[in-house]
């Protein structure tokens, strides 16, 4: 702001200097004068020169101050659309949150008639596929060990499950996109850290592979700031 009124101050002074020295130039071994019309003619002289060149210099000013005032308009309308986004984003992330604390919190029943909460069944589905040698993303070895404990309608849970995080590393990974870079880590960390076991469990049984599995291990590079 400084350096504007410095360069302000430099036209004008540039501005006068154009009138005043070709006026010395040709009248200064003159006497100045006491006669009322020269000094009218003197005025009409710097008035006549000094009028465009000052008009000039206004519309250049009005101009900057229109571009001026039409950059922060659109950095206020961006700032005011990314809060829009992440507002409506917030609202499918929460809405998707609810659908799977519901999903987890069913209770599904293996074979030999033990019931667990989908939550842990998944984890003591991971550890048996790991105890048994299976390979993460060995989808026939965990197909097996399914088969074997869990009947099909409760895998249907599973695959619920799968679609719904699916669904939510895709929101995850929008709403990421409205957030300052800065905060971007922090943000998608919490839900990594909220998700990512239930993640990691269905990436072990085989169901969650593909482009859902891809979201999520794209959304870790983002949280250690790789990505």
């Amino acid at each position: 702001m400084k350096g504007k009124y410095i360069a302000v101050g430099l036209l004008a002074l540039l501005s006068a200097a154009v009138a005043v020295l070709p006026y010395l130039y040709s009248f200064s071994g003159r006497p100045i004068s006491t006669v009322p019309v020269e000094w009218g003619a003197f005025g009409a002289y710097f008035g006549g020169v000094l009028s465009p060149i000052l008009s000039f210099f206004a519309l250049v000013g009005l101009l900057l101050t229109l571009h001026e005032t039409n950059a922060t308009n659109s950095r206020q309308w961006e700032y005011l659309r990314a809060n829009e986004k992440k507002r409506e984003w917030q609202l499918v992330i929460e809405h998707a949150e609810s659908q799977i604390r519901r999903l987890v919190s069913k209770h599904v029943q293996r074979n030999d008639g033990q019931i667990f909460e989908l939550g842990s069944a998944l984890n003591q589905i991971r550890s048996k596929i790991q105890s048994s040698d299976g390979v993460n993303g060995d989808r026939e070895h965990a197909q097996s060990i399914l088969s074997k404990n869990w009947s099909p309608l409760e895998l249907e849970s599973f695959s619920g499950l799968c679609n719904l995080l699916g669904s939510l590393s895709i929101y995850i990974e929008q709403y990421s996109y409205c957030l300052m870079k800065e905060n971007r880590e922090e943000i998608v960390g919490h839900y990594l850290s909220s998700y990512f076991g239930y993640v990691s469990s269905l990436q072990w049984m085989g169901i969650m592979k593909g482009q859902d599995s891809e979201r999520w291990a794209s959304l870790l590079t983002t949280k250690y700031g790789q990505g």
